[in-house]
């Protein structure tokens, strides 16, 4: 689920919010993640606008086959992913 709007407090500041749940089975692991992010963009000249995004993220990896990549194996567990990036 998503929602931006455009024009925030009257001037040319936008702002967004997303929200998700996903759930991936692959063959050797299964993932689910949930989470949102909430993002803000100004325009910095004609036709650019700059963004500035927070993203919380909580995953849990779990279901791991034996045979699985070991990189797979140690991220076995719950994870929780907070950022900001431009």
């Amino acid at each position: 689920m998503s929602f931006t709007e455009p024009w925030l407090f009257d001037i040319p500041l936008s702002a967004g919010a997303e929200l998700y749940k996903w759930d991936y089975e692959f063959d050797e692991y299964d993932k689910d993640s949930i989470g949102g992010k909430l993002r803000f963009g100004y325009p910095l000249y004609d036709y650019v606008r700059g963004y500035l995004t927070y993203t919380l993220d909580l995953t849990n990896i779990h279901n791991v086959a034996d045979d699985a990549a070991s990189s797979i194996q140690n991220d076995e567990g719950e994870h929780l992913k907070s950022s900001i990036s431009p």
